[in-house]
């Protein structure tokens, strides 16, 4: 089963979450960084750039490159100081903010320049209407859920941009495809709904102190894992995504698909068709 599926509410996948809009199999952050605030900074987010992953650049033939696995790959469940969490927020949204806001994801790369040591948040959330602000999705209607984000990126202890960035739940890579330095971050998004969940993926950057979506992944992954039994057979679709590295142009991207029946069997590779197929 690719998925650990799920806590009720459209929330991260953090052991996965369930929710109306925006969900994804199961996962738990792979590279995620493990800087936060440091004590001597007075609750100032700090960066780390160890976790960067760097396309590789080989002599002669490329090597092919797996951008993400949804028949395996995780996220990790983060955790955010009070400190950490109101630097970002004041940051976001000035003086007010709704309070039950977390930030959904804190990764590390180099976002707003090449080779930058920065630290970038996420935080998820929804709009129900242009007057409402952005809101927790907990204090959201279903269909809200997820429908709006922000990202900020520190350099160090420093704030230096902000943006708006609806990228689902939470981001969950940081990566270069394309050997110039500058990170691209990927992000899931989705929905759970009567014990059926689908997952998408998108891959995106900074670019212009904005970010910019550059390939989307619909229905990356699917299963009806959480049915009843008696509703019939139970299901995992999951593909992997990988790439050739292209040192100053954005690589093409391929998938494979493959299915099993909840982890009860092997992964079996299918078609396209099959894998599209309800």
């Amino acid at each position: 089963m690719f998925a650990e599926i799920i806590r009720i509410r459209w929330v991260r996948l953090g052991p996965l979450f369930l929710g109306f809009v925006l969900f994804s199999s199961g996962c738990f952050l792979t590279n995620a960084s493990n800087s936060g605030v440091d004590p001597s900074t007075n609750g100032q987010p700090v960066s780390s750039n160890s976790n960067v992953e760097t396309a590789r650049q080989a002599s002669g033939e490329q090597s092919k490159q797996v951008l993400w696995d949804f028949r395996s790959e995780n996220t990790k469940e983060q955790k955010f100081t009070k400190a950490e969490t109101q630097v970002v927020m004041k940051f976001l949204f000035g003086d007010t903010w709704d309070k039950d806001l977390d930030i959904s994801s804190r990764l590390s790369g180099s976002f707003t320049k090449p080779n930058a040591n920065e630290t970038l948040y996420y935080v998820g959330g929804c709009k129900e209407d242009d007057d409402a602000g952005f809101k927790s999705t907990s204090n959201c209607a279903h269909v809200s859920w997820w429908n709006d984000g922000r990202i900020a990126i520190f350099d160090g202890t420093t704030p230096i941009l902000k943006t708006e960035a609806v990228l689902g739940y939470q981001v969950v890579k940081v990566t270069d495809v394309n050997g110039d330095g500058i990170s691209e971050i990927f992000s899931l998004a989705g929905y759970s709904n009567g014990g059926e969940t689908e997952t998408s993926g998108a891959l995106g950057q900074i670019a212009d102190g904005k970010y910019k979506e550059i390939k989307t992944f619909g229905r990356a992954a699917a299963d009806t894992c959480g049915y009843d039994p008696s509703f019939g057979a139970l299901q995992a679709k999951a593909s992997v995504i990988s790439y050739i590295p292209a040192t100053g142009k954005m690589p093409e991207f391929t998938e494979e698909y493959f299915q099993n029946k909840c982890g009860k069997t092997p992964w079996k590779k299918i078609t396209k068709k099959q894998f599209d197929a309800d």
